[in-house]
């Protein structure tokens, strides 16, 4: 499953890339730079020509293509709605699961704290605290409710 997350982030990072592209038109000298790169011989362009129209007024810029519109716009979104389904949404389902088995505690039942500690539920103070049992000493804890890992035993 992480080779399979890897491999997905790979993938955004490459669709980013190339929209960003897109957006910006490529990388390095445009296609009349080109042009002018070639019959000049180096690659230092000194004029810059403004296209004109026949009767000699400066053309308007071309609008983009639909194509391009739906590129820059439609990846950044793919890739948004990807890393949702990807990251986000199995979180939130993770964290829901363990909030309803912390409301679902009751005395009796033996859970396992964040930090490792193994004990059994003898009292629930208010929301927030329980009072656990450890060891054979039968020593009490006081614990904050969000601090617990899991349950061992099933409660039914």
């Amino acid at each position: 499953m992480k080779n399979f997350k890897k491999i997905l982030s790979i993938m955004f990072v490459v669709i980013i890339a190339l929209s960003l592209t897109a957006c910006s038109g490529g990388y390095g000298p445009s296609a009349s730079n080109k042009d002018a790169i070639s019959a000049s011989g180096s690659s230092a362009v000194t004029e810059q020509q403004t296209p004109t129209t026949p009767e000699g007024a400066p053309a308007q810029p071309k609008k983009p293509s639909t194509m391009s519109m739906v590129i820059s716009y439609g990846l950044p979104i793919l890739l948004l709605v990807g890393m949702y389904f990807l990251l986000i949404a199995p979180q939130r389902k993770k964290e829901k699961k363990a909030k309803a088995m912390r409301d679902e505690l009751k005395i009796g039942d033996e859970i396992v704290t964040i930090g490792g500690i193994i004990g059994k539920v003898v009292m629930i103070k208010d929301q927030d605290q329980i009072v656990i049992e450890t060891g054979a000493d039968k020593d009490k804890i006081r614990i904050m409710r969000w601090a617990i890992q899991q349950t061992l035993t099933i409660s039914e």
